[in-house]
């Protein structure tokens, strides 16, 4: 879903260049450049170093801003050797989604060239709807890179029910189909990441109805309901959990989405999924900005759109993990 390309600095040596390339690239694109080596904006910058004055100007201020347009990676990189040397090597580390560079690569059909550079490249094309197994591992292996840069992961799913499968007591606890993908993704975001579950609120007559006794009633159940969460969660993990109430006349609290503070994810069906649901399929769709923007909007309190009941937090103790969720490569 999102896709990370290796770049030469060096063909980044104008201004109409940097511009061109830079943008062909962001989180609503689905490519990311490669941050590839640490120091790849400051190589950039010397490969433009005969660009008149004022270009360079431009050129300062608009890297300035292209963090949000690159990916951290973790691959080897040998100072001493030349860049497309390194880019060949790394490729063969963890594979790029592509290299742009004019220069020759030992590492198979890989390489895009300053002259085929296009959206229509077939390295380059980009299908913002992907459909996978309904299981946490294969949500994972395409959401690791989104969530492995999250500062903030905003999970929206009216129905969450994080009650266990099993008595907590017994000797393998297991997470639920909502809890399970849940400890999945927070083992692949930064400890740091502030994380949101934002849900329905839970009553026999539906959502449309007056606040009073029946919300007491619901939120005693939530408080119930989550007691055994902690243990589903990575120790020390924090997660908050939002009910929401739609409001009378108002627009019907439905789709399901994942948000961070660069992209959003339309979930379709949901956020739920185990290994038994593998026969059936989940859709993730790559939304604009303004998409994350307006969507964000909804859940932030106060907000025009849903009524805000309460919040509650909750710590991981992961003294009982679900199985196989720990390795961070699923």
């Amino acid at each position: 879903m999102i896709k990370e390309y290796a770049v030469d600095p060096s063909l980044l040596n104008t201004w109409e260049r940097v511009r061109y390339y830079c943008d062909q690239f962001g989180w609503e694109k689905g490519r990311l450049i490669s941050r590839f080596p640490k120091s790849w904006k400051k190589l950039v910058w010397q490969s433009t170093q005969h660009a008149e004055p004022r270009a360079r100007k431009r050129i300062e201020e608009f890297m300035n801003k292209m963090d949000s347009r690159l990916l951290e990676q973790n691959r080897t990189y040998h100072g001493e050797q030349p860049w497309h040397h390194n880019a060949a090597a790394g490729h063969q580390e963890k594979p790029f989604a592509g290299v742009v560079t004019d220069e020759i690569l030992t590492c198979g059909n890989c390489r895009i060239t300053n002259e085929e550079f296009s959206e229509n490249h077939p390295l380059l094309f980009h299908e913002k709807h992907v459909e996978v197994a309904r299981t946490p591992d294969r949500l994972m292996s395409i959401l690791a890179s989104i969530l492995s840069q999250a500062k903030v992961l905003h999970l929206i799913d009216p129905y969450f029910e994080p009650q266990p499968d099993t008595n907590i007591h017994a000797p393998h606890f297991r997470g639920t189909k909502w809890t399970t993908p849940l400890a999945a993704m927070i083992l692949r975001v930064p400890e740091s990441c502030n994380i949101r579950y934002h849900t329905l609120r839970g009553t026999n007559r539906g959502s449309r109805i007056p606040l009073g006794d029946d919300d007491a009633n619901d939120a005693a159940r939530w408080r119930n309901s989550l007691e055994d969460l902690p243990h589903v969660l990575p120790h020390g993990r924090r997660l908050s959990v939002h009910r929401w109430q739609e409001k009378p006349n108002g627009e019907d609290f439905h789709a399901r989405y994942i948000l961070t503070d660069k992209c959003a994810i339309w979930v379709d069906p949901g956020l739920d999924a185990s290994p038994s649901s593998a026969n059936s399929t989940t859709k993730l769709t790559l939304l604009s900005e303004a998409d994350r923007i307006r969507i964000m909007a909804k859940f932030t309190h106060p907000s025009s759109t849903y009524t805000h009941l309460s919040e509650m937090q909750v710590v991981g103790i992961g003294d009982c993990l679900p199985r196989n969720l720990s390795n961070p490569m699923l």
